[in-house]
């Protein structure tokens, strides 16, 4: 518990902000089929877990001397850009600023939908099937990572979710969008 009492902010005020373990996670894969046409749908989320995002941290509170966010630059307390301070989302640009210290101010819900997969098939007539001598024959297109929803200012809420790193954003490749083409050839 910080100790409140003593009207000091000291170490002994600090206190455990934020959770990467999500609340919930869950799938919903929906396959739907009418004659020869197929369609498969993935969906996968994320509720309650806490990501640090130290690209935040790095771009919005000038801790290396390049590279700002546009907040940063027009939105910080003092900023040439900004005619109101009073308006100011973030605290003057310093890096010797206490803002550097780990806080709630880096820490954002990372809970997500995602609309992992999405994949259209076709299966072919029998007679052309039996033609090439196989049991089946189906073309399909497919696509991963079609969108996700977050409140995360992050490039992607769904990072690393185990190990040493999990709930630190510190600036990872977002998953990417694949489009694919393919067959399907039973013998």
């Amino acid at each position: 518990m910080p100790d409140e009492a003593d009207g000091i902010i000291d170490p002994n005020d600090m206190v455990y902000i934020g959770n990467p373990h999500p609340d919930l996670t869950g799938g919903l894969n929906i396959d739907l089929a009418y004659g020869p046409l197929s369609l498969n749908m993935f969906f996968y989320g994320s509720y309650g877990n806490d990501m640090v995002n130290y690209v935040t941290r790095w771009i919005d509170y000038g801790m290396f001397n390049g590279g700002l966010s546009h907040k940063a630059l027009y939105e910080s307390w003092g900023s040439p850009y900004l005619r109101d301070n009073a308006k100011a989302k973030l605290p003057m640009l310093d890096q010797n600023d206490i803002s550097q210290q780990p806080s709630t101010a880096f820490v954002q819900d990372a809970s997500f939908l995602r609309f992992k997969t999405l994949r259209i098939g076709y299966s072919l007539p029998t007679k052309l099937v039996n033609k090439i001598q196989a049991k089946s024959l189906s073309i399909y297109a497919q696509v991963t990572n079609l969108f996700t929803l977050t409140k995360y200012e992050g490039l992607d809420p769904e990072l690393d979710s185990s190990g040493s790193y999990m709930g630190l954003d510190q600036g990872a490749w977002p998953t990417p969008r694949q489009i694919m083409f393919g067959i399907n050839l039973g013998l």
